[in-house]
């Protein structure tokens, strides 16, 4: 008897396919890491012509200005940056040829969770633990391209972390709320349009009306949605408490979108069997890891919370201050 037809490429073909995959996506991943960097950096810059407008109110200002300008610039980036990244996981995907509907759906949400994690949480990450370290000392600062790096203000960066974090949940959230209304009405018109114009010599019944919604592409890039909202609330909450607030808010209001978008928009999903929600419980997993190692070093390196508890422990004299307490004494010799 001939054996039955093998019907997909082996893995061990496949293999070389993979880790190429793969290895452009963290190369890619790098690079954008670099460009937030260099986003960052020009914050500096932007400061220093902001202090030398003359004008009182910018001088005054020019670090909120700066600080938001930034962090609405990343925003916006990132954003576009994130359709083209898309379009690289989705061809990335298709090369690597997966055996089932379901490795190709892990697959590709991995990679777009992936590209979606460095490109908004790599600004964050360096306002969190790297921002103000490589300023030097007076006389051997560090600069670049003639100006010199960012410092942290007199209470430290976390005040900076908490405004980037509120600019850019706010931001995202307004941002995707209103994509979502307006791009989806706009795209059922367009497709509406076309079948009209298909059969134009006569009135069309419901059923065909309905024909010209929109087709449902999947819970892929709703679970995504989520899971970024979920690394904002597990990351970033010790920076920026009412970050739960606003993600419920934006939640409730996003539920209403989603049903008037059911509604309205798009056609009727047909139902599909799944055992589970697939990759992305082992998405939110790591992310809870992650969460807890972040808020850790958050704590311990970026806050003061652990010097004012030594304070609190350790100061024997209560006329003494906090202040005080952390400044260095030079020898007497």
């Amino acid at each position: 008897m001939a054996e039955d037809p093998v019907l997909h490429v082996p893995k061990r073909k496949r293999i070389p396919w993979i880790i190429t995959s793969y290895a452009t996506l963290f190369i890619i991943a790098g690079f954008l890491c670099s460009f937030a960097m260099l986003l960052i950096l020009s914050r500096s810059i932007l400061e220093s012509h902001l202090f030398k407008s003359g004008n009182d109110l910018l001088i005054s200002l020019n670090g909120n200005i700066a600080k938001m300008t930034s962090s609405l610039v990343m925003l916006i980036i990132a954003n576009i940056l994130g359709l083209f990244y898309t379009f690289l996981a989705e061809k990335f995907n298709k090369w690597e040829m997966h055996r089932t509907q379901a490795e190709f759906e892990d697959a590709l949400a991995a990679k777009i969770f992936i590209f979606q994690f460095f490109n908004f949480f790599s600004g964050h990450v360096y306002l969190a633990f790297f921002k103000g370290r490589f300023v030097g000392y007076p006389g051997h600062y560090t600069t670049f391209q003639g100006y010199r790096m960012e410092e942290c203000p007199p209470g430290g960066c976390m005040i900076d972390l908490t405004q980037s974090v509120f600019v850019f949940l706010f931001a995202q959230m307004i941002l995707g709320n209103l994509k979502e209304l307006f791009l989806t009405k706009v795209m059922t018109w367009w497709h509406k349009r076309t079948v009209v114009k298909l059969h134009k010599e006569r009135v069309l019944e419901q059923w065909e009306m309905d024909y010209g919604l929109l087709q449902w592409n999947g819970l892929l890039y709703e679970y995504l949605e989520i899971v970024i909202q979920f690394c904002f609330l597990t990351m970033f909450s010790v920076a920026f408490p009412p970050a739960p607030l606003l993600i419920m808010i934006n939640n409730w209001i996003e539920i209403r979108l989603d049903a008037k978008k059911f509604l309205f928009y798009y056609q009727r999903p047909i139902p599909e069997r799944v055992k589970d929600n697939g990759i992305f419980l082992t998405i939110l997993t790591w992310i809870v890891h992650i969460a807890v190692l972040f808020h850790a070093a958050l704590i311990a390196f970026s806050s003061d919370f652990l010097p004012r508890l030594i304070y609190y422990f350790t100061a024997t004299d209560s006329n003494s201050s906090y202040l005080e307490f952390i400044l260095a004494y030079s020898p007497q010799k």
